[in-house]
């Protein structure tokens, strides 16, 4: 079961250095927060957790007992004390490709992927991958939310061009394509930075060039959210960056 899951995640984020839109589909981005899940629409919902996502579908923890091939729906549920992610969007119904027990805990897990892929686009999940470059259509502007990454990762980003010093913070979320970093430095928009992530799990520090999408100041937390789109990212450093997501999701396979 554990070789098989490893193969799967290897599989995911790809071995053999795909890249545009390939490596688009194939980013995860790793996050942490609540949804509502229901068979029906009009069913009273059971609270889960997304912990990863991506262009053709997510993780899920908490999700009860789940069956392959089983289909519901899932909601964002908004923060308290939050902004709204954004207003007026659908659900997005997924189905079930995998599910498990996790052994220490009782937690049930589960790989879904998206029912119906056109209607990505219309529901929250669009706006989740909007944030780091990995949406299907870039046509809309850039959307601010409030996503949470369980983890004590570092980030600094730095000009690219002097290798100045521009701000240190938290990384929100992190996929292939971008990252979310959340700082209490001012950041400008259009920017090319230097995006250098601190170790994880004895992991050296690497570093990526990034541009700055969009940053959104929030008053009520004193901090910045600055969404950053990698490019430019030569053979080595795509390496370095899929073994590092390669570790992030094995370590939340054994979670």
């Amino acid at each position: 079961m554990f070789k098989s899951l490893l193969d799967g995640i290897k599989s995911f984020i790809g071995g053999t250095g795909p890249s545009g839109d390939e490596v688009r589909d194939r980013a995860r981005v790793l996050c942490r927060y609540p949804v509502d899940c229901s068979t029906t629409l009009e069913d009273v919902p059971f609270r889960a957790q997304v912990v990863d996502v991506s262009r053709s579908g997510m993780r899920l923890e908490g999700v009860g007992n789940v069956a392959k091939g089983d289909k519901f729906f899932v909601a964002y549920v908004q923060i308290a004390g939050a902004e709204p992610i954004t207003k007026d969007v659908e659900p997005v119904e997924v189905e079930v490709m995998w599910c498990r027990k996790r052994p220490h805990d009782g937690e049930h897990l589960a790989g879904v992927r998206y029912a119906d892929p056109e209607q990505v686009s219309r529901s929250w999940v669009h706006y989740v991958l909007d944030e780091v470059g990995l949406s299907v259509d870039k046509t809309g502007a850039q959307r601010r939310k409030h996503i949470r990454l369980a983890t004590a990762l570092r980030a600094e980003l730095r000009d690219q061009a002097t290798g100045e010093h521009i701000a240190e913070g938290k990384v929100a979320n992190l996929s292939v394509g971008g990252t979310l970093v959340q700082t209490e430095q001012p950041v400008t928009e259009g920017h090319s930075v230097l995006v250098l992530v601190s170790p994880y799990n004895n992991f050296p520090i690497f570093s990526v060039p990034a541009k700055v999408m969009s940053v959104r100041y929030d008053p009520d937390e004193g901090q910045t959210f600055v969404s950053l789109q990698f490019f430019n990212v030569n053979a080595r450093q795509l390496k370095t960056l899929k073994r590092f997501m390669f570790n992030l999701l094995k370590g939340r396979s054994i979670g």
